[in-house]
């Protein structure tokens, strides 16, 4: 077992079957038009190989088969795929629907697994592998005649999952051997876990006993469909990368029978996710999700790995404190180390829109980076402590998610109260006299004009505060900063007084960052007179 020890290294070559496996198992297979929408939408991803559908089995395929042909809409790298069982008249009409190609992949198959052959088929081993050889002659008879398209042969072991690993490489082998490919000119081995029937490690041996075993290895391309009963087609998939497969086959967000494909989107963003080029344009997600959903009529789930809506969203407080305080951190061209978020959303075309959001399970941190994420604003910590305990009594009466218009609205409504009943009209500083202050005061509506000095204005302002009324304050607290830049910036400043034994906050906007320290001192006293009230 040499897999266990490897690293993936690189990704492997893609094959996707949207257009075949994921529309045969919708409710409402795709019309041609949606056909047209989501090839354009895969070639767009940069995908080189897709299987386009079972041409031999139902019109609509043949008809858009044809229309890739007939209009050349198949760019020179791109080589697409046609599956076919092992019938005659099938893979006649195969070829027909294929004729004037310039390059295809004829994909035969037949089951070969032990309940198939022992229940479906009645048939021993060897009437089993004479069908596959009988597809795999006339796959060759049916390209001699038409010498001017590039073929590639492909065969599938049907339910490889669930056959015998050295019955599984003897009918392969016989295959091969019919095909006689060389490296220049490989053929295609496909092992689908068509039933996912065991745990991704003994899907891996199964591979890497069939990649060790099978003959001429240097001239097939060993590819891998697997589904998803099991929940682990994904990392069925990565190990089998491991094991010695080449290729996968797979479907954009997991579409397909029962519970689905292996969803080529999560695992060609689990290996970008460790510094891998998928080899894929994932950058557009939304693309992405709303092509998909529109031609297969099928929703994408919120929590979807990677994609989905919510999955760069923390509604936690604690998720949500270190989230902010990483980004803070995070520096332009150094290795992503956010916490919480594996990779930068801004690479698949995501924003930090939605990384935080507030709900009942929010902190601190959460409304902070809402704030200062919208608004510019940079709380200190113990306004952060404040405004999140107002933030959730909202959040738990509304039993639902708070947007940040609504998180400055409270911050403003319970912080900002510079002006009543205590508004400043005006204020003096002699900065060459010891700091001293002349304010104008309009109380209740009387003006008053008081004098003090201090170490700085707000500490002047104090001493003016006390000789104007008798009344000690204290300041614990203060923090200023601007918000955004320019000569017409605005500053904003925070600051938490004592007031007769109680600590309240106040904040004040204004772009004289003097005025915006004095109106937050107001506003705190403002915001304690309004307290007092409530408890008398």
């Amino acid at each position: 077992r040499q897999w266990p020890n490897r690293t993936i290294e690189r990704a492997p070559r893609w094959a996707s079957v949207d257009l075949r496996d994921g529309n045969q198992a919708l409710l409402e297979p795709m019309s041609v038009e949606q056909k047209q929408r989501l090839w354009a939408l895969l070639v767009k991803m940069g995908f080189k190989e897709i299987e386009v559908g079972f041409p031999s089995a139902s019109r609509p395929d043949y008809e858009f088969v044809r229309w890739l042909i007939d209009q050349e809409r198949i760019p020179e790298d791109v080589t697409i795929q046609a599956l076919v069982q092992a019938r005659e008249d099938l893979i006649a009409r195969t070829f027909e629907a294929l004729k004037g190609c310039r390059r295809a992949i004829v994909h035969v198959y037949n089951s070969t697994s032990t309940v198939q052959r022992e229940r479906v088929f009645r048939k021993e081993r060897d009437g089993i592998t004479a069908i596959a050889v009988a597809g795999a002659r006339m796959l060759q008879a049916e390209a001699a005649r038409h010498p001017e398209t590039e073929w590639v042969f492909q065969y599938s072991p049907e339910s490889f999952s669930g056959t015998e690993a050295e019955y599984a490489v003897e009918i392969c082998d016989e295959v091969i051997d019919v095909w006689q490919p060389t490296p220049e000119r490989p053929c295609i081995i496909n092992l689908p876990a068509t039933v996912e029937g065991s745990t991704p490690n003994v899907f891996a041996d199964q591979v890497e006993y069939f990649a060790t075993h099978v003959s001429r290895r240097d001239s097939i391309i060993l590819s891998i469909h697997a589904h998803n009963d099991r929940g682990c087609a994904v990392a069925a998939s990565e190990l089998a990368l491991l094991a010695g497969a080449d290729r996968m086959e797979g479907t954009l967000l997991g579409n397909g029978e029962r519970t689905g494909n292996m969803d080529i989107l999560t695992m060609a963003m689990n290996l970008y996710s460790q510094g891998i080029d998928p080899g894929l344009d994932l950058s557009n997600p939304d693309e992405i999700i709303q092509v998909s959903t529109e031609c297969t009529g099928i929703p994408v789930h919120p929590r979807h790995p990677w994609v989905g809506e919510l999955v760069y969203t923390a509604f936690s407080g604690s998720h949500q404190d270190a989230i902010r305080k990483c980004l803070q951190q995070q520096r332009a061209g150094e290795p992503w180390q956010v916490a919480y978020l594996p990779i930068d959303p801004r690479d698949i075309g995501r924003d930090y829109q939605a990384v935080i959001r507030v709900n009942s399970q929010s902190g601190k941190g959460g409304v902070a980076f809402v704030l200062e994420r919208d608004y510019g604003l940079s709380l200190p910590r113990w306004m952060q402590i404040e405004l999140a305990q107002l933030v959730q009594k909202v959040t738990e009466e509304t039993a639902g998610e708070v947007n940040s218009q609504t998180i400055y609205k409270l911050f403003v409504e319970h912080f900002v109260a510079d002006a009543r009943p205590v508004a400043m009209t005006g204020y003096r500083l002699d900065r060459d006299n010891n700091d001293v202050i002349e304010v104008t005061l309009s109380e209740n509506g009387n003006p008053a004009v008081i004098e003090g000095r201090g170490e700085g204005a707000i500490s002047a302002f104090v001493d003016a505060w006390h000789n104007h009324n008798g009344q000690q304050i204290n300041i614990i607290d203060y923090n200023e900063h601007a918000i955004g830049e320019g000569t017409d910036t605005e500053a904003v400043a925070y600051v938490q007084i004592n007031v007769d034994g109680t600590r309240v906050s106040g904040v004040a906007f204004s772009q004289d960052t003097v005025s915006a320290s004095l109106n937050a001192v107001i506003s705190a006293l403002n915001r304690a007179r309004t307290n007092q009230s409530k408890a008398a």
